[in-house]
């Protein structure tokens, strides 16, 4: 970790590059104390976490200091390292007890091994690329309500399926989330939650701020393992062959068959 960081940190100021190895320590450690806490359970299959994981932080690091056009000072990089430990770690707890166990964590190692300490450090923190050339933290959530809606508007304009839904808080921090995922090579995410609670049309507009070809299977009573197969071939070629930017959404009750998921 602390290699690849190094190697990969070239608008750093002077000094910052000590706290690299600090990061990467730190890093670390949250990962132990989490596998070690939360464990799969009947009620929380998706409890898995492997060193996977540790690479996951290190690329939210890596896609901040390509994107990010200005200097990164340390407040920047111990910040940005919060918010992609709450990202990557903190995204699949699904209690607020366990949450808040992450969060203390993570302030408990901003304060001891990276020497920070503020009170606006919590789970709400946010970084988004807001324009392109930048990776910024949250600031004014308004103007991200903004850029959403403008992106929406967009969007409802150029298809002939807009989507009315309305962008409120919890939306459009799940739709930058989603935004992230995307951009990151082999970004994927496992998204739970009620039917029409705005997973597809998030995941939709979340593709199309990202500039992505979204894909789905045309599921029927006669859609069988080969016509499965053959759709896979169809986006592999479109993503490994032609370079296309590819998402694709696959739903639960496109599950026809076991063999798909295998």
């Amino acid at each position: 970790i602390f290699t690849i960081l190094e190697a990969n940190s070239p608008k750093m100021q002077p000094g910052v590059k000590k706290l690299i190895q600090k990061v990467s320590s730190a890093t670390i450690s949250v990962y132990n104390s989490v596998l070690s806490k939360f464990l799969p359970t009947n009620a929380h299959p998706h409890y898995t976490y492997c060193l996977r994981d540790l690479w996951k932080v290190l690329k939210g690091l890596l896609f901040a200091f390509y994107n990010q056009e200005s200097t990164i000072d340390s407040n920047y990089l111990t910040r940005l390292w919060f918010h992609e430990c709450l990202r990557v770690f903190g995204d699949r707890l699904a209690i607020s007890e366990h949450r808040s166990w992450l969060t203390d964590l993570l302030i408990e190692q901003c304060k001891e091994s990276l020497s920070y300490e503020s009170s606006s450090l919590n789970e709400k923190i946010m970084f988004v690329e807001m324009t392109p050339g930048t990776y910024e933290e949250v600031v004014n959530f308004e103007k991200l309500t903004a850029i959403a809606s403008n992106h929406l508007s967009e969007y409802n304009s150029h298809t002939s399926k807009p989507m009315d839904i309305h962008l409120f808080r919890d939306a459009v921090c799940q739709n930058s989330r989603m935004l992230r995922m995307i951009k990151q090579p082999q970004g994927n995410a496992l998204l739970l939650g009620m039917g029409g609670s705005g997973r597809s049309s998030l995941t939709r507009l979340a593709a199309s701020i990202a500039e992505f070809e979204l894909i789905e299977i045309s599921a029927s009573k006669s859609y069988d393992t080969g016509d499965w197969v053959d759709d896979m071939k169809r986006i592999i070629r479109m993503a490994g062959i032609q370079r296309k930017p590819v998402l694709f959404l696959f739903r639960d009750s496109q599950i026809l068959r076991e063999t798909f998921l295998e």
